[in-house]
């Protein structure tokens, strides 16, 4: 935790919400967990994918009329909107776009487990599952300890891109 400049009351209220980073981690954990479960009940259904994205886009409408909002009331730039608009709001910075509202950095981060996870959760079985989730639990850690060795700050998206 670096030096505040801001004085008293603001300060205290900084200092004291900064480890919530660690809230978005452990709820990235618990909901990896619940969804790979869903998953793996399911992925023996002829409707596999039709049923997991029906049930997230039900989840994600609330993300869109949020963006709208965003852009009626001019909160976000149309480069930031439409980059969010495709999940994107976590590498903004890459295509030199501000980012306008840090909330929907971590919300994009999870839509792109959600485009991703299902088809590796299908097509690998348990026990290759298992060795590929392992591979990535090491696998992290070291990129982000060579990046960080080497004076790069793309640690992890999340705590880099979305600050």
């Amino acid at each position: 935790m670096g030096v505040c400049p801001l004085p008293g009351a603001r300060r205290i209220l900084l200092q004291a919400t900064e480890p919530g980073a660690l809230g978005v981690n452990v709820f990235f954990v618990l909901s990896g967990f619940l969804i790979t479960g869903i998953l793996l009940d399911s992925r023996a259904r002829p409707d596999y994918y039709r049923r997991f994205y029906t049930r997230r886009a039900l989840r994600i409408l609330q993300y869109y009329s949020l963006l709208i909002l965003l852009g009626v009331l001019h909160q976000a730039s149309a480069a930031f909107l439409g980059l969010s608009f495709v999940y994107l709001s976590n590498v903004t910075s890459l295509f030199g776009v501000s980012m306008d509202y840090h909330p929907l950095c971590s919300l994009a981060v999870e839509e792109h487990y959600y485009i991703v996870w299902p088809s590796v959760v299908r097509k690998l079985r348990a026990r290759y599952l298992a060795l590929f989730s392992l591979t990535i639990c090491i696998l992290i850690p070291v990129a982000r300890a060579v990046s960080f060795h080497y004076g790069h700050s793309l640690g992890g998206m999340v705590h880099v891109v979305c600050r």
